[in-house]
């Protein structure tokens, strides 16, 4: 499934577990800070980010662990700038 944060922020405050039939959730399009908290839930969360501007997905975090890992198909580097370039 696919949610964004807002909609995991309202499953934590409802303290909504997981289906036992659901593998994984990607969240993105926003800042999340509930994902210890939907964890705890039972919930297995993936945090991704993605550009529309690119029309994919760029990085996925892998369950357990909410540390963003650069997919494959993409190359991606920050400038002195500190920009994030994506290619």
């Amino acid at each position: 499934a696919s949610l964004v944060p807002a909609q995991v922020f309202d499953l934590v405050e409802r303290k909504s577990g997981s289906p036992e039939s659901l593998r994984a959730v990607f969240v993105g399009g926003g800042a999340f800070h509930q994902y210890e908290e939907a964890c705890k839930l039972g919930w297995n969360i993936l945090p991704t980010f993605g550009m529309t501007e690119c029309a994919s997905q760029v990085a996925t975090a892998t369950l357990g662990s909410p540390d963003l890992k650069i997919l494959p198909h993409m190359q991606c580097t920050i400038s002195g700038e500190g920009l994030l370039q994506i290619r």
